[in-house]
């Protein structure tokens, strides 16, 4: 495994941002990645929210993966969270910077890897450091939303009839 260190988003020169803008382009599905929460939202994350959106970089500077993730304010139980989950989470994290709110949770956005160093091991390194984050801060909860493998397969199918498919293969 390569020598690696982690630095904030905002720091990135223009090629690198490219890279990492095209990484996240690819994670996501068309059907997600034309969400109006994510086309009209998501340079927020960097500019609301520095010190949370990192990227892991080899020795020669080049990105082997990134972190994003943005704090919130929830004050009830965790069972209570809403069903939306990352649309709700990211929307949340917006709303709560722009009306002022102290976050007390960490909430993931994405952790990804970029595919020529996948199957390395990176993605439990970049877990690893989301958790110290969420430790540095100091915050009560660390929310992670999950979203299924191949659901991006079955974009008129809702969560619920998918996750009854998926039990049932």
């Amino acid at each position: 495994m390569k020598q690696f260190t982690f630095k904030d988003v905002s720091t990135l020169n223009k090629d690198q941002y490219d890279i990492y803008s095209q990484a996240t382009n690819d994670a996501y599905p068309p059907f997600l990645s034309h969400s109006d929460l994510i086309e009209n939202h998501w340079d927020k994350l960097a500019d609301y929210f520095p010190g949370y959106q990192l990227v892991m970089q080899d020795e020669r500077e080049e990105i082997i993966g990134f972190i994003n993730s943005i704090p919130i304010f929830w004050n009830k139980s965790l069972n209570l969270l809403p069903d939306e989950g990352w649309d709700w989470l990211f929307q949340k994290g917006i709303e709560d910077y722009e009306q002022r709110r102290t976050p007390n949770c960490l909430g993931g956005i994405q952790i990804n890897v970029l595919s020529s160093y996948r199957g390395q091991g990176y993605s439990k390194l970049l877990l690893q450091r989301a958790k110290m984050l969420f430790e540095e801060k100091g915050f009560d909860h660390y929310i992670l939303p999950i979203r299924p493998n191949f659901k991006w397969k079955y974009p008129s199918m809702n969560m619920e009839e998918y996750m009854v498919m998926e039990k049932n293969n």
